[in-house]
């Protein structure tokens, strides 16, 4: 995709005058498959979105202190300006992603974690150590997985939606799950 329909890293997407769209990170030639994940910040008046895809900042043994592959790359080049409303968490909330350096270079308002009652290499995720990352720097949590626990696998896919409503404000902004009736 990386040259044909996404342009090259650090460019921008005309996604129309009211956004602001920037590649920032894509690399066809990672040495790991998550790690080619194209990321891309979208930015709408006050809000912006941090969308990383599979991207990794570790190994899942290491640290998350410690900073490695697309996170380290993204947070060398990019420190603050990452800082984004929301931050949809890398690699489904892996171990293997949202390293304590990335997280502070977000600073998200709000974290969405993709996962499901599936295992990946015999682990369920998200990971309940990046939930707890996320939860000690007071960041509200949005999961596509908050009731599949009880569920078979076949049952839980897509029965969670977030949406996330705004006029550009950060005070007209919404975010909320489908079938709640009152936005938070």
């Amino acid at each position: 995709l990386v040259g044909t329909l996404i342009k090259k890293e650090g460019d921008s997407l005309n996604w129309g005058s009211e956004l602001e769209v920037k590649v920032l990170h894509s690399d066809e030639h990672a040495d790991k498959p998550n790690n080619s994940s194209i990321v891309i910040w979208l930015k709408y008046g006050e809000v912006s979105f941090l969308l990383v895809g599979d991207a990794e900042g570790k190994v899942r043994t290491d640290s998350p202190d410690v900073l490695k592959f697309a996170e380290k790359e993204m947070v060398e080049e990019y420190g603050g300006r990452l800082k984004s409303t929301f931050l949809k968490a890398g690699h489904h909330g892996s171990e293997s992603a949202s390293t304590n350096a990335f997280i502070n270079a977000v600073s998200p308002k709000y974290v969405i974690i993709m996962a499901g009652n599936k295992k990946f290499s015999g682990t369920v995720l998200p990971d309940k150590s990046v939930i707890k990352r996320y939860e000690a720097r007071g960041i509200k949590i949005y999961r596509t997985d908050r009731d599949d626990q009880n569920k078979k696998s076949s049952e839980t896919a897509g029965d969670d939606h977030i949406v996330i409503t705004s006029d550009g404000s950060l005070k007209g902004t919404k975010i909320k799950y489908e079938d709640e009736k009152i936005y938070q």
